[in-house]
């Protein structure tokens, strides 16, 4: 009996360390950069930052920043002015793998505040432009691939490489005035890398 037992509590032991093996919890930092569309007509080159910890298999939470700087618009016809976002998020992702650690996609949501800085320079009121200040909620949805390129770096990129060409879409129902909504954004073109550590 006591040999059976014996046997029972290390084969409990030996699962229970085997499990706990599986379950290996890391953190991440990701830095990202490319292009941000925001459908006022603004294009702005973004950096992205992020600290990101697995909680269970497959699943993670992060904290993320993203900054944009106008450079332009990029369509004529409307304007509404140059907008640079400042985005603070806490996300939730759940991983996809394709091959297990060296390849797999990442799905993700996340809610936060944004702050969007409007200078509409065809409003002569002030020298440099008409400056607003705009401050509310937001929502994120975000698809990535990560392709690992060493032991501990992986790449970060739109989740077909190519097509679609972005990775994560924000929008806000109250940064709006006068009926226009100063956050519908999409990334564009974006690449980074995402470190273990």
């Amino acid at each position: 009996m006591k040999n059976i037992l014996l046997t029972l509590f290390i084969f409990i032991q030996i699962n229970t360390f085997s499990q706990e093996q599986e379950i290996v919890k890391n953190d991440y930092l990701v830095f990202e950069t490319g292009l941000i569309f925001n459908w006022t007509n603004s294009l702005g080159v973004r950096t992205f930052f992020e600290y990101q910890k697995e909680t269970r298999k497959n699943w993670s939470f992060g904290v993320s920043y993203e900054h944009s700087q106008t450079i332009g618009s990029p369509f004529s016809g409307f304007y509404h002015g140059e907008t640079n976002l400042s985005l603070l998020s806490l996300n939730s992702y759940y991983r996809i793998n394709l091959i297990k650690d060296r390849l797999f996609w990442v799905v993700g949501a996340g809610i936060g505040a944004g702050h969007v800085h409007i200078t509409d320079h065809e409003n002569r009121r002030y020298n440099n432009g008409a400056q607003e200040h705009l401050f509310g909620y937001t929502f994120n949805i975000s698809a990535n691939i990560n392709v690992r390129i060493s032991k501990r770096i992986y790449l970060q990129t739109s989740p077909l490489l190519v097509l679609p060409p972005f990775n994560r879409v924000y929008y806000s129902p109250n940064l709006s005035k006068n009926g226009i909504n100063y956050l519908f954004a999409q990334t564009a073109f974006p690449i980074g890398i995402k470190i273990k550590l």
